[in-house]
């Protein structure tokens, strides 16, 4: 049950904005972060288990931060968890009103956005539990839609379909990858799954499986939409005018969301609570906050996710490990690692902060 909460958590919008990073950048570059930011990630996500053991989940992100590296880093860990997340839910609401439309297409636009809003939100009343057996249900309709999707597909088209590398768009995925294979709000309840009974190195197994098996259906994913007649789109479903394929591509983003709205929206929640708020007043602030920023206007998917992942995301991850270098106080290769980590993270975002204000 864990590894389906990892894979049904990490699947999400990100997969629409893969086909086209791989049009632009090539083959080889959107694999290389594929492999390479699932392994440091899945590492990633072992650390912050190890630390949840620690503290018995008494603290989150945001508290261990604040504990760990003192109050100015637990203020600013507080707005790049909050911030990040909320942006994510918000591109999720983007996506969302695209698959409701498809689905519904005499649906007012506003009213696409509030029902499936309304739908995604549900799951935050959920318990723990309850929620895994939904994730379970979630993973294997995708397995499914991925699948259909892939076997009508012409895979040799959709290899030759782009080029191997562009190497003036090298850095392009980054951003989109992280976003895509993020899945450190899955840790939590894996955590809570597992309770005490969860040897590190057992959920370290779990969180590495799941995020493997994330790359391989993202990877399906692209070459079913590349291996398709249609044209290449940012958000990947735009470009299909047959209805099954619209139907499918719908329900399998429908489900891919949905699995994913309720970790991050808890992280949101737990790090508004960090912040002093209370506990029913962060919920409302996350139900309510994306869907004011999605009435405000801000709906550019692949340039949102870019930032939220290569920024927002990566910052993210930066203190995670930060908090890890203080708790557990890695020495030799180990702590030439967590430097490595920091350096790749840290470029990544100045990088796609600098794309995004540029742009």
């Amino acid at each position: 049950m864990q590894v389906v909460v990892v894979a049904a958590t990490t699947v999400g919008a990100g997969m629409f904005a893969l086909p086209y990073t791989v049009q632009v950048a090539g083959w080889l570059p959107t694999i290389f972060y594929l492999v390479a930011l699932g392994i440091i990630l899945a590492f990633v996500h072992g650390i912050y288990f190890v630390l949840l053991s620690r503290v018995k989940e008494r603290k989150k992100l945001v508290g261990l931060v604040r504990d760990s590296l003192g109050e100015k880093s637990g203020m600013a860990a507080f707005v790049v968890v909050m911030g990040g997340q909320i942006l994510t839910l918000l591109a999720y609401l983007i996506l969302g009103q695209v698959f409701i439309s498809l689905l519904f297409p005499a649906l007012p636009r506003g009213v696409g956005v509030l029902l499936f809003w309304a739908i995604s939100s549900l799951p935050l009343l959920l318990n723990i539990k309850r929620f895994a057996r939904l994730e379970a249900w979630g993973i294997i309709g995708m397995l499914i839609l991925i699948g259909l999707l892939f076997l009508g597909s012409d895979v040799g088209a959709g290899i030759n379909r782009v080029p191997t590398a562009d190497w003036t768009q090298v850095l392009l995925p980054f951003g989109v990858v992280l976003f895509a294979l993020a899945g450190w709000t899955a840790v939590e309840p894996v955590y809570e799954l597992g309770g005490k009974s969860s040897s590190p190195r057992a959920a370290l197994g779990s969180l590495s499986l799941g995020t493997g098996i994330s790359v391989l259906l993202y990877l399906a994913f692209v070459l079913a939409v590349l291996g398709s007649p249609a044209s290449v789109t940012p958000d990947a479903v735009s470009g299909f005018s047959d209805p099954l394929h619209r139907v499918i591509l719908a329900i399998l983003g429908l489900f891919a969301i949905w699995t994913s709205y309720l970790p991050v929206g808890r992280e949101a929640t737990n790090a508004f609570v960090d912040g002093g708020t209370k506990r029913p007043a962060a919920l409302l602030l996350v139900l309510f906050l994306p869907l004011i920023l999605f009435g405000l206007g801000l709906s550019d998917f692949v340039k949102l996710v870019g930032v939220i992942g290569g920024v927002f995301l990566a910052l993210q991850y930066i203190f995670i490990l930060g908090v890890g270098g203080k708790v557990l106080r890695p020495r030799g290769y180990l702590h030439l690692l967590f430097w490595l980590l920091y350096i790749i993270l840290g470029a990544g975002a100045v990088y796609e902060l600098y794309y995004f204000v540029a742009g």
